[in-house]
This record gives structure tokens, sequence and C-alpha cells, in this order.
């Protein structure tokens, strides 16, 4: 390497030839002008954005059938009232993508799902173990026989309707706002149930070494 810095430093210069301006590209007219290259178009956007994908409502086309003999899979139902009377207690049902649809479960099942939906009434009779929401908007359930818990997860706004039989209940939120459970009052005679907001928002305070969280105050 010192060897190949040395012989540049004993270069001598003056032998080579200057470039004059009949030589140069751009003053020959005997070549073509050279042309610019073309822009390359940047390339289109996702048919679905972000939002796109968390939107609620249908996504297909509407399918109402049993998998694996395990799920009812009920899917992607606009304005229509879907009727399901086939399904058993070792059955789960699955209610996916719907909006302003009519959903009536007309037999004893295992489980209730409801996903993606928006606008859509679940009318149900038994549930062995729990009604799960999860990122719903405006949904209302409508409990007609025993039902023994009922989850939402990710839920904005929506009514929970109980039965006699569905009282006991446990109601179970994790991120949702905007709900009611309605419960039939025995001392009004034209038959008008009793709202009981479900809170959303609490109070956290530091007491010592622990942390106690209280409901905070839905009446102001």
């Amino acid at each position: 390497m010192a060897a190949v810095f040395a012989g540049l430093q004993g270069f001598n210069t003056g032998g080579l030839k200057k470039v004059t301006d009949d030589m140069k590209a751009k003053n020959r007219k005997d070549e073509p002008a050279l042309e610019p290259k073309a822009k390359v178009a940047a390339p289109k956007a996702a048919a679905f954005s972000g939002a796109g994908w968390n939107k609620k409502g249908p996504r297909g086309p509407p399918k109402k059938e049993l998998e694996r003999d395990i799920n009812w899979m009920i899917e992607n139902y606009e304005g229509e009232n879907v009727a399901l009377d086939e399904a058993t207690m070792q059955q789960l049902v699955c209610i996916i993508n719907c909006k302003n649809a009519t959903v009536h479960i007309n037999t004893k099942v295992k489980n209730i799902g409801i996903d993606g939906c928006q606008k859509v009434n679940i009318v149900c009779h038994d549930v062995v173990s729990t009604v799960e929401f999860v990122n719903c908007d405006n949904c209302k359930l409508f409990t007609q026989g025993k039902v023994n818990c009922i989850s939402l997860d990710k839920v904005d706004g929506g009514e929970i309707h109980l039965s006699e039989a569905s009282l006991h209940a446990e109601v179970l939120t994790c991120k949702s706002v905007g709900l009611n459970v309605l419960i039939p009052d025995p001392d009004d005679k034209d038959g008008q149930p009793i709202e009981i907001p479900i809170p959303a928002q609490f109070v956290t305070r530091v007491t010592g070494k622990t942390a106690k969280t209280q409901v905070f105050d839905i009446n102001g």
C-alpha cells in the first residue's frame, strides 16, 4: 500500500489531454440528447387502511353454518332477522361482523360470543357458560332464560335486558362505556323495567403501600 501512495505522489498530470467544449457530450450534434429518467409512480395505498380493518359490520357474504360439530357461525348479516333452532347444549354460537340485525337463539347453548358487531340484538334462552361481547357498538342482549355470566370487552354503548331467571348473573366489563342493565320492576304495572347504568369511571387512591379503587359517582 505504501508503494501505491508513493507512485501517486510522483505521477505527472502534464501528459493528460484537456477536454475541450466540442468534446463534451452535451455539445455534440451527432449524438442524441440524453432523455431524463421517467419518474416511478409511488405504490398505491392498500385497499384497507388500519381504520378499515376495525370497522364493524359485514366483510363478506352472510353465513350460518355448523363448523366441526361444535361452533355455530353466524357471520356478515345486515338488516335481517336470523333464527337458530338447531344448536345444542354442547355447542357454541359465534356471531361475527353483523350490523343492524336481530339474532334469535331459541335453544339452550353452552356459550355465545359476539364480535365486531354494531346495532345487533341478541335474543337468547339458557346459556350454560357465558355471553361474551368483544369490540361491539350499541348492541342489545335480551335474556329469556337463565344466563350465569355476561362479559363485555371494548364495548361502546349497549343494553343488557335480564329476565327473572338471570337476575343473579355476573356482569364483567373491561374498556367499555355507555352500558346499562335493565331488570323487571315488580311494582310497575306497565311493565317498564328498572335501568341501572354500569360505571365506567373509577377513582384510585394510594393508601400507604397499597391502592384502593372506588366507583366514580355516576350520578354526579
